[in-house]
């Protein structure tokens, strides 16, 4: 996992989105609902949703978590399999954050179910950085550093899955190649391919490793986990600690135009515009 940050969305979509969530909360503000009338309530809620907004909110979300590209990743284990929204906090826990913008992700399905319904918090990608709370190991596996950490790794099983593991480290690797040959393309003036490798990291699965990658390089202590080869390759051009800021600013851009299109097609009921 790495810091996905919420782009805004435009102001039509986040009066939808809250319009929606205080009708849900109005149902279930009677005390003698019982617990299975209002998860019934809240599943009606959602899957009722099929308008426009959604789609607004589906681009965005798809946005931030594919780095603006055609595959659909995951914001939880960083694989090519996203295909559905995700409540942080789930609903049947949190039925107040169901429409609730930063309680949106977009995840796959794996890691969806296998967190349903878990009682324990776990770190929201898109407003804390997971590399503050969970560090990634020698085998691959994401481990906790303190109790939300712990969590996370033990709600979201893909963290510590015996074939992502796998995965995990073959990018490891796999990056450390790439920054090689791109070091190698820019010694001999080759802009172009330098900037074939360098998508080829950005754009690959399992940016959350490479982002690990830099924070490890960034703090001199934990700098003994990053391999030779990969300490002197950003040593010798810098500019890649900066890579995935760059790119994530650039993919929110692109998000945003997609959602503002989007938007212009929705037409609101009177009732529900801002005054």
């Amino acid at each position: 996992m790495r810091h996905h940050p919420q782009a805004a969305l435009p102001p039509l979509v986040l009066d939808d989105l809250n319009d929606r969530q205080s009708k849900l909360n109005r149902s279930l503000a009677d005390k003698r609902t019982t617990d299975e009338t209002r998860k019934a309530r809240t599943d009606r809620a959602w899957a009722r949703w099929k308008s426009k907004s959604r789609k607004c909110v589906e681009a965005q979300l798809k946005c931030s978590a594919s780095a603006g590209q055609p595959r659909e990743r995951c914001v939880y284990c960083e694989s090519d399999g996203g295909s559905t929204i995700d409540h942080v906090e789930p609903r049947a826990k949190t039925p107040a954050k169901t429409f609730v913008w930063d309680n949106l992700v977009w995840a796959c399905s794996p890691c969806n179910q296998g967190k349903l319904d878990k009682p324990a918090s776990i770190v929201n990608p898109t407003k804390t950085d997971p590399l503050g709370h969970m560090m990634l190991s020698s085998t691959g596996a994401w481990v906790g550093l303190d109790p939300l950490g712990d969590n996370t790794v033990k709600t979201v099983r893909a963290l510590d899955e015996q074939a992502m593991n796998r995965a995990r480290l073959d990018a490891l690797v796999t990056h450390e190649l790439m920054l090689l040959k791109y070091c190698q393309a820019i010694a001999r003036g080759d802009e172009r391919e330098a900037d074939i490798w360098k998508r080829a990291v950005l754009e690959g699965p399992f940016t959350d490793v490479f982002a690990a990658t830099i924070r490890r390089y960034r703090d001199p202590v934990l700098q003994v986990f990053v391999s030779r080869a990969t300490m002197k390759a950003i040593a010798s051009r810098p500019e890649i600690l900066d890579w995935l800021d760059v790119h994530d600013r650039a993919r929110r851009t692109t998000g945003d135009a997609e959602v503002a299109r989007l938007a212009s097609k929705i037409r609101v009921p009177k009732s529900n515009r801002r005054r």
